[in-house]
């Protein structure tokens, strides 16, 4: 026996001649959408009374256990002592006469915890808000998780544009979504799933400045408004000393009464400040009382505050509706109006604005039904609308968009959690520690030059509202006539703003559609002309840039208006796939494009197995060349192992032309020291010229590091980073030539 198997804290009794072959992998290169783990050939365990009481009397007639539906945590050791699996995961089935099972490890876990959950199951509660101005303006000043970025989300914008007349603009709030930080919906997940993260990535502009957006469009108002009032039969009655011609609605029994209190049974006097609206239903019958038998149209409107004045009747506050004919009314009026805290409404009918002469009277049976209703803003919660988002998807679009390789610790932490480190394909195939396996090497079985279901273009591609869309995605290109035309490598969930951008805040700014705009043929008078339907599931990406600068914003339903002397607005910078690919995908892209996939026997012991890492470079002097090791195919102890092996290409060879400065290395010496060297080519460095090292966390926003250099033939220089960014590096000097980009 050459192995020790635990499974849910039990010894399995394993037949004395089974070999258990194990399979040691962490994402293949050959395909860029998916993340593989580790696992065992199926192997048979004899159905002992050890086994059966272990597996819980699993195909015993009668049991019921759940064993073959939930984990059964397995540990698997060598007789030395090696640990292959620490707790893994083993698939147990029925053979009959024996038991079959399957083992997986490695990043399988925290997939499987992750298994058919959506974003909603996430602590979302601080995303929660209600969406006024108020709150808008507030991301734009504090800490939030979520930011509201000002951008054309195909909605009614409002007044954006306003060169040249040189006015400010004016942001319609009620077709803006908020956007969640990304990073902090990584934490979340972090805190949800129990497990710890590290990676260079993390700290870089591009991740921590990355946002998703609310997925539908929603207005400020319309679900949430609060029925306040509501008051059936009332009576219309002119006033005391009043004019007759003015008749005002008095309720006896209110069916609903949050107010304040109703002043004489016609004012109705509120307990706050806020945003309301009215409905009014009945039948109404007026007519001339010069000549009862000449019809008179009416009108209906507010008067407010009228409780205590001495006018001789109440002055227009809000129309409700004018040139009402007798009959059957029904007005339910969305327009808003605003109202202090214990101001009062009362409702006022009298003869149409063009009446044809005398007063207006009414008949007996005339009567109106009143419903006043508070105006509340729309509450936005994200568990609802990431129900169908879920939590793995969402994991693999940030691996997607930074190139990123998931490998899981062993062994879990005091506090029993696990850490990820993720690195990029630059730190993976250029930077990785190397180690020499030269004595391990055996033969080579056979050697292949395309690799995978790689094409000669394969494609990055965004999910697109036209879906022949291609604007923002981006290929891998390979060399390699005898590959198939084209494939899709990724295909994102998230959506691609509009390939045509529009006029917004007198820049041009791309379009995130969350409505769709549908233009009405000869509105009828009141009509809007436009009319916008909001559309849902629509997950897009985007970064966030602050501006400087006056705008008013408005709420057309909440009938409210402020200003603000800074806000943010959207930008797609490095967001696009080809982008990505230029960012990300370089290191393979070398790889893929002249690729040398090695399969190979190697002599490997249980040590090498039970400990390998695959975060390294692999030297095979044979072989002439540095690998990294895709796949350890069926390890079996004291046997040869085939392994599968990848030429790695340091990185593109640099077009020496296209600069003047080249960094062609940096080695790290730790306490934030670097040793770099450079070279000078095709380019005369002036006398007394100093050469300057810049860096920057995000590749776009570069500070001096005050590592001046005279090394002006180009040589190497140790450099400190000490307080400056350690993610990329460059050379410049006082004419602004540049070096290339180093990744450090």
């Amino acid at each position: 026996m050459s192995v020790i198997l635990y499974i849910n804290g039990y010894k399995i009794d394993l037949y004395s001649s089974e070999v258990i072959a194990q399979t040691k992998q962490v994402n293949t290169i050959a395909d860029l959408n998916t993340r593989q783990t580790n696992y065992t050939d199926t192997f048979k365990v004899p159905k002992t009374a050890n086994n059966v009481k272990a597996f819980e009397y699993m195909a015993m007639t009668g049991n019921t256990t759940l064993l073959p539906y939930k984990k059964n945590e397995c540990s698997l050791y060598s007789h030395s002592g090696e640990c292959f699996v620490y707790k893994g995961w083993a698939h147990i089935k029925d053979d009959g006469e024996n038991y079959e099972i399957d083992i997986q490890d490695g990043i399988v876990d925290i997939f499987k915890a992750m298994e058919n959950d959506s974003l909603s199951v996430l602590d979302l509660s601080d995303l929660i808000h209600q969406k006024t101005i108020e709150n808008i303006k507030e991301t734009w000043q504090g800490d939030l998780p979520y930011l509201y970025i000002l951008a054309d989300y195909n909605g009614n914008t409002g007044l954006t544009n306003t060169s040249p007349e040189n006015l400010t603009p004016e942001v319609n709030i009620d077709y803006l979504v908020p956007s969640v930080n990304v990073k902090w919906l990584w934490d979340k997940i972090s805190e949800k799933y129990n497990f710890n993260y590290t990676g260079a990535v993390f700290n870089t502009f591009n991740f921590k400045q990355l946002y998703m957006t609310f997925p539908k469009g929603q207005t400020v108002t319309g679900e949430n408004d609060h029925v306040l009032f509501l008051a059936n039969g009332a009576d219309l009655v002119t006033l005391p000393g009043k004019s007759t011609a003015y008749w005002y609605a008095q309720f006896d029994f209110p069916g609903i009464n949050e107010l304040a209190s109703t002043i004489n049974d016609i004012h109705m006097q509120v307990e706050e400040a806020a945003t309301y609206r009215i409905k009014i239903t009945g039948y109404i019958y007026g007519y001339r009382d010069t000549n009862y038998s000449i019809e008179q149209q009416n009108k209906f409107y507010l008067g407010k505050n009228f409780e205590n004045s001495i006018a001789n009747y109440a002055p227009e506050f809000f129309l409700i509706a004018d040139d009402v004919p007798n009959g059957q009314i029904e007005f339910d009026i969305q327009q808003t109006f605003t109202l202090e805290q214990l101001e009062t409404v009362c409702v006022v009918t009298t003869r149409n604005t063009a009446g044809i002469g005398g007063y207006f009277a009414k008949t007996s049976d005339s009567y109106i039904n009143i419903t006043l209703y508070r105006v509340d803003p729309n509450t936005v919660d994200f568990s609802e609308a990431f129900t169908d988002f879920s939590v793995k998807d969402f994991l693999k679009e940030v691996l997607y968009r930074f190139g990123l390789t998931m490998y899981k610790s062993k062994y879990a932490d005091a506090s029993g959690k696990y850490t990820y480190d993720f690195l990029t394909l630059e730190q993976m195939l250029r930077q990785a520690e190397t180690v020499d396996w030269s004595n391990k090497f055996n033969r080579k079985i056979k050697e292949t030059h395309a690799y995978g279901n790689f094409a000669q273009q394969n494609w990055f591609r965004y999910n697109y509202n036209d879906k022949e869309a291609t604007n923002n995605d981006g290929a891998i290109n390979i060399d390699n006539v005898y590959l198939n035309d084209t494939a899709d490598a990724i295909k994102s969930k998230i959506y691609s703003p509009e390939r045509e951008k529009v006029q917004y805040i007198d820049k041009q700014t791309n379009v995130y559609k969350l409505w769709d705009k549908e233009i009405v043929d000869n509105p009828a008078e009141g009509e809007e002309p436009v009319k916008y339907k909001a559309l849902d599931k629509r997950y897009y990406f985007m970064r966030a840039v602050q501006e400087i600068n006056d705008i008013n914003l408005i709420s057309n339903q909440l009938s409210l208006t402020d200003t603000a002397d800074s806000y943010y607005r959207e930008s797609f910078y490095k967001l696009s796939f080809k982008d990505i690919i230029q960012d990300y995908y370089s290191p393979i892209a070398s790889i893929i494009n002249r690729a040398i996939i090695v399969d190979c026997e190697m002599w490997l012991t249980e040590l090498d197995t039970a400990n390998f890492d695959f975060k390294k470079l692999y030297y095979i002097e044979q072989l002439s060349n540095y690998f990294i090791v895709n796949k350890i195919n069926s390890f079996v102890p004291g046997k040869m192992t085939k392994v599968e092996l990848i030429r790695v290409v340091y990185s593109t060879p640099l077009d020496l032309d296209q600069y003047g400065l080249v960094i062609v290395g940096a080695l790290s010496l730790g306490d934030n020291q670097y040793q770099v060297t450079f070279q000078v080519n095709n380019y005369t460095v002036e006398e007394d010229t100093y050469l300057l090292f810049e860096a920057s966390d995000d590749g776009f926003s570069w500070e001096d590091t005050n590592n001046p250099t005279q090394l002006l033939q180009g040589g190497t220089v140790v450099i400190d980073l000490t307080g400056y960014p350690q993610y990329y590096i460059r050379i410049t000097d006082s004419a602004n030539i540049y070096s290339n980009v180093f990744s450090l």
